[in-house]
């Protein structure tokens, strides 16, 4: 059988919302509060959906525990409570 299980993460993080091609008076009447020099702060969700068949033993798609933890060491261990503008390398042209 098929199914789709979908877990939800949480984390913190700061950013800055700033275009190089314009002024900074432009920046802030664009981007407003997002566009602070020091960053702004946001509560993230990021939901990963996995899809597939279940085991017949276990009647798991995958563990929650495990899928959990693969999103955590993947990208929330890189991003809670960052700039990520300044402090996430995989982030850096974004």
């Amino acid at each position: 059988m098929t199914t789709t299980v979908t877990v939800k993460v949480y984390f913190e993080a700061a950013h800055r919302l700033h275009n190089p091609r314009h002024p900074d008076d432009w920046n802030q009447r664009v981007f407003g509060k997002c566009n602070n020099v020091h960053g702004h702060g946001h509560n993230y969700v990021i939901e990963i959906s996995v899809r597939g068949e279940v085991d017949t033993d276990s009647g798991y798609l995958i563990d929650m525990k495990d899928l959990k933890a693969i999103v955590n060491r993947k990208v929330v261990d890189d991003v809670d409570h960052r700039h990520l503008n300044l402090e996430v390398p995989w982030l850096e042209e974004s």
